[in-house]
């Protein structure tokens, strides 16, 4: 698996874990429902606004401490080990 392959894979289980809203007559969307391209379809602007901000995650970029190569982009806590220069870089945990 390819450092861009794992990138998207981490930005996908990002999207997952966003709560799932509740849209029009109480009916649950999760934003990974949505796939890649989102289509929105909603019967007010503020549905549609909604839906929108589940797309809008910043991902958060994380380096290696010890030789800065760039590990991955996103949010959540992780360990990952450098690929670079092998240290163990926890993300996220105190």
């Amino acid at each position: 698996m390819s450092m861009a392959e794992v990138i998207e894979s981490i930005e996908r289980d990002a999207f997952r874990q966003v709560a799932p809203i509740s849209v029009g007559s109480n009916e649950k969307i999760e934003c990974s429902q949505l796939e890649d391209e989102p289509v929105i379809m909603a019967d007010s602007k503020k549905t549609a606004d909604i839906l929108k901000s589940c797309f809008n995650v910043k991902l958060s970029e994380h380096r290696c401490s010890r030789c800065n190569r760039l590990l991955g982009k996103f949010n959540g806590q992780a360990e990952i080990k450098c690929p670079k220069c092998g240290k163990i870089n926890r993300i996220g945990v105190k």
